[in-house]
This record gives structure tokens, sequence and C-alpha cells, in this order.
């Protein structure tokens, strides 16, 4: 019996070969899709130490759940770059919520997350709020910096978004953007005065989210985050770790 696209695509996405996964997509498998065991395509990479497939998937627009974080963490097989690319991607996957917003300052929201310059240029002249914050307390500037939108960064920075604004659990632009091992929007937060030493409620420096990444083999751009490193020592930042219940 013939497998079908989903089944190839799984048992692809296991052994970790690329072109199988993309031959099978192409035939219309779908990455929501489960095979073995009730496992995704990329819960089954991951759990099977194929970095390069769980990172083409990512890209592909898979979602990352609970349960392929547990599989991957439980995993022999899997890395620490593994469940970092899969808890970077999950980060990036929350989205604005932004019910009983006014409508430019929602646009702002979803054109900073989005980093769509257009719409978040259309939603400034229209009277947003460029220091707006979401339901869930992430700030405009936070959004796009997570994302690695560094235009929109910057023409938030130009209307006059606040660039060292803080949530209510003390997180920063910069600290988004450390994450993000976006090394363009680190250097233009820190020219337009970021402050590289803000701390979380629980003590964790900007200095000790860019360590961290390098050190649990996180990072996106491993070279990147060392550049970045670098970047924040050299402008003075100072280091702290967290205590138990930072998020």
């Amino acid at each position: 019996m013939t497998p079908t696209p989903t089944e190839q695509l799984c048992d692809a996405a296991s052994r970790g070969d690329l072109d199988a996964v993309k031959e099978a997509l192409a035939q219309g498998a779908s990455l929501k899709a489960k095979g073995y065991a009730d496992m995704t395509a990329l819960t089954l990479a991951a759990r099977d130490g194929q970095a390069h497939v769980v990172q083409f998937l990512l890209e592909q627009g898979a979602e990352v759940t609970s349960d392929a974080l547990l599989v991957a963490n439980m995993s022999a097989d899997s890395t620490p770059h593994i469940l970092g690319m899969l808890q970077l991607a999950q980060l990036r996957q929350v989205q604005p919520k932004t019910k009983g917003h006014a409508k430019a300052d929602a646009q702002l929201l979803w054109a900073a997350y989005q980093g769509d310059l257009q719409s978040l240029q259309e939603a400034i002249q229209a009277g947003a709020n460029v220091n707006v914050s979401d339901d869930q307390d992430n700030a405009a500037l936070r959004w796009a910096a997570r994302g690695g939108h560094v235009k929109v960064v910057r023409a938030l920075l130009d209307a006059g978004a606040d660039v060292n604004q803080r949530s209510y659990t003390k997180w920063t632009a910069l600290i988004e953007a450390v994450m993000a091992g976006s090394e363009e929007t680190v250097a233009l937060l820190i020219e337009r005065g970021a402050d590289v030493s803000a701390k979380t409620f629980a003590d964790a420096s900007v200095l000790y989210f860019a360590r961290d990444l390098v050190r649990e083999g996180f990072a996106p751009d491993p070279a990147a985050a060392r550049r970045i490193i670098q970047l924040l020592e050299e402008h003075g930042a100072e280091y702290s770790e967290p205590g138990e219940d930072d998020d």
C-alpha cells in the first residue's frame, strides 16, 4: 500500500531526509497532520535530533505545541539547539491581544507584530499611541523587536516610542531583540538609548539572556549571538542571573 503524503512527511522528518520532506509537502501533506504515535512531523524531527528538518519545518510555519517541546525535552536524541529553536519559535507564535483597543492602536500593535511598515505608518497617521501595549502588557516596540523587524522598530522610535518601556515583568524591547538574535535591531536600540543593564523583575539582565542563548545552544545564529554579547559588553552591560520566579 502506497504511503499517504502525511505518512511520507512524518517518516522523512524522522529520518532527516529533507528532500523527501519537501516532496511530501509538495504532494499536499499537512504540517498539522499527525503520524506515528500521534506526533506531527515537527515533533518527530525534534525527537530524533533532525535539527535541519526542524528548522525547515519552522520556516514553513509548523506550529510548536507543548507536546513537541515535551517530547524533544525527554528525547535522548534531541539537542539543546533544537529545544532552543522550538522555544523561540513558540514565543514568536504568540500573537497580540487587542480586544477593546481603539482601531488605530490595534492596527499599530498588529503591524508591529507582523513587521508591516506601511500599516504601522497608517496607524500612526490615524493617531495611534506609539507606546500602546496589548492586553498582555506587550508594547508595540516589544512586538517589533521580538520579530526582528528593524524597519518597524526604527519607525516606532522615530515616532516617539519609549525605547526603555517595560512590561509589568520589566521586559524591554532590547531583551526581546536579544532573544530574537537580531543583531541589527539590538544595535539600533542601543544607539537610541536602550538600557543595556536593564533587569527583569527577577533580576535577569539583558546580558544574561544574551549569554544564556549561547551557553545553552539556543541561539539561531551562534556567531551573531556572540557579536551581540560583545556589543552589550562594549556598552557597559552588567550581568545578573535571574531568581526562580522570572518569566
